[in-house]
């Protein structure tokens, strides 16, 4: 998270491993794919800007690609 100046840089999470913010929801939640250390497909989860409510979007695990685009698109 940051401000929009950049400014106040902070993780929300703190996981081994890199994680793709994907969307904002329009409650404040975010939707991020998570690649664990070695993994070639991420895991998907949503959280609160805050890092509050983290849930695992089991459904999605193994997509590598965005499937947010995927629903817009149908």
């Amino acid at each position: 998270m940051m401000n929009a100046d950049g400014s106040n840089q902070h993780s929300i999470l703190s996981w081994r491993g890199a994680d793709s913010p994907n969307v904002w929801l329009p409650d404040g939640r975010i939707v991020f794919a998570h690649y664990a250390p070695g993994a070639n497909r991420p895991r998907w989860f949503v959280v609160y800007a805050d890092g509050s409510n983290l849930q695992s979007l089991a459904w999605l695990d193994g997509i590598a690609t965005d499937p947010l685009d995927w629903l817009a698109k149908s």
